[in-house]
């Protein structure tokens, strides 16, 4: 289904009836141009990721999870990475309309190859035929695709910055907006959802412990 859906149908069983939600999977060229015009829901997003006044712009929900962006790479390297000056000399791997901070002027000055894919899933793949040196994308997706595929023993990984998600509300609706600012809360709190999030492989996600790409029942 995907944890998109997961999320849409828990919103709307706990809303008692009161809201329907849906999704809608946008280029994030076109979500900006609707955000301008269209009041809309958004998960999973940082308030890194809409600009410097995106706290005074929007408004947002308490933290849904803490995630992390990542520097991954194939665990047969001999080379690690955790910081941007250790990508120097090396094929980095991103994805498509990924912004790295410091990292950006090592690529422009020619002192790191960047080349990107259009997903976190052909991200991997390259790096496990060894087309990149390293790659950098989300935590959290990440550890679904390397569950999903059984390949926790295949990456090594470090943090290359920590963050929040949350909800961007823009709704004119009072209740909606209190709802789902609320939400997080609950969420948090209920082990139904925590079942969901350890079916794709984000329970350490939910317990703030980047300590691996495992499972409690592993």
């Amino acid at each position: 289904m995907g944890l998109g859906y997961e999320l849409a149908n828990y919103l709307s069983k706990n809303s008692n009836g009161a809201y329907q939600f849906n999704v809608e999977v946008l280029p994030r060229n076109r979500l900006d141009m609707l955000l301008t015009k269209t009041d809309m829901i958004i998960p999973w997003v940082s308030y890194a990721w809409f600009g410097p006044k995106a706290t005074e712009k929007y408004q947002w929900s308490k933290p849904i999870f803490k995630d992390a962006s990542i520097y991954i790479w194939n665990k047969k390297s001999v080379q690690t990475f955790s910081q941007p000056e250790h990508l120097k000399g090396f094929h980095l791997g991103g994805i498509q309309g990924y912004h790295f901070i410091n990292v950006g002027p090592l690529v422009k000055s020619g002192e790191v190859k960047r080349s990107d894919t259009g997903s976190e899933q052909q991200l991997l793949e390259m790096l496990l035929l060894k087309r990149f040196d390293d790659g950098i994308g989300p935590y959290s997706s990440f550890a679904y695709i390397i569950k999903d595929n059984s390949w926790k023993d295949d990456f090594s990984y470090s943090i290359y910055h920590n963050y929040q998600r949350h909800f961007l509300i823009k709704t004119t609706n009072k209740e909606l907006s209190s709802y789902i600012e609320e939400i997080p809360q609950k969420m948090l709190a209920d082990k139904n959802w925590g079942q969901i999030m350890q079916t794709y492989g984000l329970d350490n996600i939910l317990l703030n412990n980047l300590g691996g790409f495992t499972t409690k029942n592993e």
